[in-house]
Parts: C-alpha cells; sequence; structure tokens
C-alpha cells in the first residue's frame, strides 16, 4: 500500500460540496476516495489521449502492410548505420 503523505486543498462552492458528499454517499464511498477516483480516472483518460495515435483506413492498412514485411527499407537501413556509428 502506497503511504499517503501529500494533501490537496481546494475551495469549493457549498452547491458543489454538496453534490459530492450526495453522489459519493450513492456510490457508498468516503468524500476523499470518491473525489480522488474521479480524477484519477479523469487523469488516465487525459494521459492516454496524449499516447494513442488516431489512424484514417488508409494509413492503418499501409502501416499494416509495413508491418506484415519483414525486409527493411533502404531508408530504415540508412538510418540504423546512421545512428549506430557504423560507417557505410
Amino acid at each position: 500500500m502506497t503511504t499517503k503523505t501529500e494533501r490537496l486543498n481546494m475551495r469549493i462552492s457549498a452547491s458543489a460540496l454538496q453534490k459530492l458528499r450526495l453522489a459519493s454517499g450513492l456510490r457508498e464511498q468516503d468524500l476523499t476516495s470518491f473525489v480522488l477516483g474521479s480524477a484519477l480516472d479523469q487523469a488516465d483518460r487525459v494521459l492516454l489521449s496524449e499516447k494513442l495515435v488516431d489512424l484514417t483506413e488508409e494509413e492503418f492498412a499501409k502501416l499494416e502492410r509495413i508491418i506484415a514485411d519483414p525486409t527493411p527499407s533502404a531508408a530504415l537501413i540508412d538510418l540504423m548505420k546512421t545512428n549506430s556509428g557504423t560507417p557505410d
């Protein structure tokens, strides 16, 4: 279990607090667990969206063709030589 040493304080309106308390009660969670869980879920979605690459059908088909062909292209061979420090 992770040791909890940090704090997060925020000021919110009375109506926002009331809504959060009602929702956390309906989920049978304490307020802290409810708010933290919701915030971490949102953080995961944001971080995941930054890692995803959206491709069109044509781009995906091209990627599949490239992956299916085990022969490296001349450009890839040149790149590997350049980055390995190996002379031509």
